[in-house]
């Protein structure tokens, strides 16, 4: 929800195109993970829910990156979609790799090359900014 909601920020603050570009593969990128990984927790019938709104610290940062504008805005997006997307690797590469078998262990596997390339681009984009 983070990665979302601050890209969606990013679309109307940022001035920059790449960080712009960038903001909406994100957007659309985790928009479908998110229903994949709501429909892998459905399919698992487990009694674990995606949470509806973001934790107190991640609401903190996108509160955050509300109150910045030019270039700080764009050099805290990065920070913390970097910081982010690390995170979220080691978290789904953790699971896949030794999680309960099923559809969000399959779920997790499946998304962990597409979360290892947005952690690329950022790499990239981050050094040409």
């Amino acid at each position: 929800m983070f990665e979302i909601q601050s890209s969606k920020l990013a679309l109307d603050k940022s001035q920059s195109s790449d960080v712009k570009k960038f903001a909406q593969h994100m957007v659309d990128d985790h928009s479908k993970a998110g229903d994949g990984l709501k429909q892998a927790v459905k399919q698992a019938n487990d009694k674990v829910e995606v949470p509806a709104k973001l934790d107190n610290a991640h609401q903190k940062m996108l509160t955050r990156l509300q109150g910045l504008s030019g270039k700080k805005f764009d050099q805290a997006y990065w920070r913390m979609q970097r910081n982010g997307h690390d995170k979220t690797i080691a978290l789904f590469q953790s699971y896949g790799d030794g999680g309960k078998d099923g559809p969000v262990r399959n779920f997790a596997q499946k998304t962990l090359p597409t979360l290892k390339q947005h952690r690329e681009m950022i790499s990239t984009m981050t050094h040409s900014s």
